[in-house]
C-alpha cells in the first residue's frame, strides 16, 4: 500500500540501527519530515516527541533491508552515506572535549551506539581507513 516513493524510503531507513534521528535520516535516506510524517501515520515508523528519535520494528527493518539488497548499486550508496554520517558524528563528540561538553559528547554516542557501530564494521569490511580513524578517536577522547 505504499508509493514507490515512500517504498524507496523505507528500504533506505532499514540502514539505522537502534533509531535515528531527523537529521540523520535526511542526510543519509533522503528523508524529510513530510516522508518521516507519512511512514508513521502507516505505523511503519514510529515517532519519540521526547527524544526526537524515530525508530523502526526490527522485524519491519529486516524486511525493508533484505529488500533493499536487491538493489546492490544504491544499497552500497545509503551503506556508504550512513557510514559518513556517523563517523562525522564520532568525529564531532571529539570537538566537544575541549570546550568541556564530556557529557554532551557521551550523550551523543551513547544514544547512536548502535549506529555507530554499524558504521565502525562497515568502514573495516572496506578498509575505508578515513572513517574508521574518525569513529576511533571520536569514541576514545570522550572514554
Amino acid at each position: 500500500m505504499l508509493s514507490e516513493d515512500e517504498r524507496n524510503m523505507f528500504m533506505a531507513l532499514s540502514v539505522f540501527r537502534g533509531g535515528f534521528t531527523r537529521d540523520a535520516a535526511q542526510q543519509v535516506a533522503g528523508a524529510s519530515i513530510r516522508n518521516l510524517a507519512n511512514l508513521a501515520n502507516k505505523s511503519l515508523v514510529i515517532s519519540d516527541r521526547d527524544s526526537a528519535r524515530y525508530m523502526i520494528h526490527e522485524l519491519l527493518r529486516q524486511y525493508a533491508e533484505d529488500a533493499l539488497k536487491k538493489d546492490p548499486e544504491r544499497c552500497d550508496g545509503i551503506i556508504e552515506a550512513h557510514t559518513n554520517f556517523f563517523a562525522d558524528m564520532a568525529s564531532r563528540a571529539e570537538t566537544m572535549i575541549p570546550f568541556g561538553d564530556q557529557m554532551a559528547a557521551l550523550l551523543l554516542v551513547e544514544t547512536d551506539l548502535d549506529n555507530i557501530r554499524t558504521a565502525w564494521r562497515q568502514t573495516l569490511a572496506i578498509g575505508d581507513g578515513t572513517s574508521a580513524r574518525k569513529i576511533v578517536v571520536g569514541l576514545l577522547v570522550p572514554l
